[in-house]
């Protein structure tokens, strides 16, 4: 991981009070040390030249390299300007000892983390690859670019996520942040980039209490009004998955017909459809943990629904003049198309938001429902309609039924409340 040697270095003092002579001593002096890279936004002339000879390239464009700048505070005594400078360039020696090591060890923050998800980030899902993505380049990227691993103290990634606090970004953006920060260092500490872990000495953001926005009773009225009025669209299928049996939006757009067992009135739920790099890229994935595999009961109303759904695609293969058999329709996907594409879980959310805008579904919360909430509703009224808390998990694909206490804590105390006055009678 070798890299250019950092070739400048210079110390300039912060304090506004200070009078520039190079005599005057100062503890509050920046030291400043730069390399030139390669520019990856380089396009040569011959290839941006149009039919009139223009040169289409923009300034970036044009350059052949770009600067790469890192700085920190000096800590120590007060000094002059001349010693100041003295610190940068051992700093710069330093540093570029650590570059000549050909490790991990002299890059920087970003660096690290962009060649870590390069590499796979561990062997991890396309889909996790890209939240990663999202989370450097938003969150880590803006504070941390030109600060060196090797550099990275607790105190600035307390300082950081405080930042981010101020700004207004979500304890849990926070916490995602942290994990992948404190995951890469974590990383880095195993194959002797870094001493320590820095992240151990930060002020970790606790993970965010539970708030499922689950539909109001009004809302789920005015839903159930709609869907009953409704042809069995995808849409409309996916949000009868959603609440009556807690299905995520993945799961429900990798659903085949060949999991639909009719007979014994079940469904597999083994898949799942992930979101790949781009914004529009999809690919087929196992479900998200090995519990969320899983073969589940249909209810009645349910199947209803599905049967429906296998009708109007079987008219719709008729119109078409398509004829498949048993094993080719099993293929299809049942809130997909019959040509045998999967409908992509970003479309069923754009969709679900547009129908809960057009009719105010709203939730506990006091906000509109998203899809994922249709089975924050399916948990709530299932644990309030006293369906056991074990069974609740198993529908949600839950790795253990603690997870759904913690998520509908205020579902399982009106259970609570009613077993407290069953057994306040008890012995009457």
């Amino acid at each position: 991981m070798a890299g250019n040697e950092y070739t400048r270095y210079r110390a300039k003092n912060t304090d506004p009070a200070f009078s520039g002579s190079p005599r005057t001593k100062s503890d509050k002096w920046q030291l400043v040390i730069e390399r030139d890279l390669p520019n990856p936004e380089f396009v040569p002339k011959a290839e941006a030249t149009d039919a009139n000879g223009k040169d289409t390239r923009t300034y970036k464009q044009k350059r052949r390299s770009k600067t790469e700048q890192r700085t920190k505070m000096y800590e120590g005594e007060p000094v002059t300007e001349t010693k100041a400078k003295e610190a940068a360039r051992l700093w710069m020696e330093s540093e570029n000892a650590l570059l000549s090591r050909g490790d991990g060890a002299g890059m920087g923050v970003v660096e690290y983390i962009d060649e870590f998800i390069d590499a796979g980030a561990g062997n991890v899902e396309p889909s996790t690859l890209k939240g990663y993505k999202n989370l450097l380049n938003c969150y880590i990227r803006p504070e941390f670019e030109g600060v060196a691993l090797s550099d990275l103290t607790g105190k600035q990634i307390t300082s950081w996520l405080a930042k981010l606090a101020a700004r207004g970004y979500s304890q849990a953006t926070r916490v995602k942040a942290f994990r992948l920060l404190n995951l890469v260092c974590k990383r880095a500490v195993k194959v002797d980039d870094l001493d320590a872990n820095p992240c151990d000495k930060a002020d970790a953001p606790k993970q965010p209490d539970p708030d499922p926005n689950v539909l109001t009773e009004k809302s789920a009225k005015r839903l159930f009004e709609l869907l009953s009025t409704m042809e069995p669209t995808p849409l409309a299928v996916a949000t009868y998955l959603g609440v009556y049996m807690g299905l995520r939006e993945g799961e429900i757009c990798a659903l085949q017909w060949k999991d639909v067992d009719e007979a014994e009135m079940e469904l597999r739920v083994h898949k799942s459809i992930g979101r790949g790099e781009g914004k529009t890229s999809t690919y087929v994935k196992a479900t998200k943990t090995k519990k969320s595999k899983r073969d589940l009961p249909i209810p009645s109303p349910m199947m209803e629904v599905l049967q429906a759904r296998k009708a109007r695609m079987l008219s719709d293969l008729e119109q078409a003049d398509m004829v498949l058999d048993g094993e080719e329709f099993g293929d299809l996907y049942v809130i997909g198309y019959i040509d045998g594409r999967y409908k992509n879980p970003h479309v069923l959310s754009k969709e679900w938001k547009g129908f809960a805008e057009a009719f105010d579904l709203m939730g506990s919360r006091g906000r509109l429902c998203t899809f994922h909430d249709t089975r924050h509703t399916f948990a709530t009224v299932a644990i309030k309609n006293n369906v056991d808390v074990k069974s609740v998990a198993e529908f949600l694909g839950h790795s253990d039924a603690s997870m759904t206490l913690n998520v509908y804590a205020d579902a399982t105390k009106q259970m609570k409340r009613a077993a407290a006055d069953v057994m306040g009678k008890a012995y009457d």
